[in-house]
């Protein structure tokens, strides 16, 4: 039997796995020189202060969802409340339309006025033909 085939097919196989073995090994090279580089002499990660600042402005977003859990309710009875006052307005500006203004009230006060002295307006009348 003749397993010449066989080798050469096994020997390109073991070739390519070991080209893969390198690569992955670069990689993992590759990689672990990146995480030398985020640390900091400290032995912190660079990152550890966007995490601090990240962690904080959670605990910020949580305070301003407690502080605003409640105006959805407030609100709904604030427009509540200002459908209640518009439909009070229009109302009053339906009276306010059926009041006198300022001109027919002196015309009316004017009037008034002459009726109850009509006597001293007539003599003051006469006195003026008369003189």
């Amino acid at each position: 039997m003749d397993r010449e085939p066989e080798r050469k097919t096994l020997a390109r196989r073991i070739a390519a796995l070991e080209q893969d073995n390198q690569s992955l090994w670069k990689r993992i090279q590759a990689l672990t020189e990146q995480n030398e580089a985020l640390q900091d002499r400290g032995g912190r990660r660079a990152f550890d202060e966007m995490e601090e600042g990240i962690r904080s402005l959670e605990i910020q977003v949580t305070k301003a969802l407690d502080n605003t859990s409640g105006l959805k309710p407030d609100m709904s009875s604030t427009a509540k409340r200002l459908s209640d006052i518009s439909t009070q307005l229009a109302s009053l500006n339906g009276k306010l339309d059926g009041k006198v203004g300022y001109a027919m009230l002196s015309i009316y006060a004017f009037g008034i006025v002459a009726v109850v002295m009509r006597n001293e307006i007539m003599a003051f009348l006469e006195s003026l033909s008369v003189g």
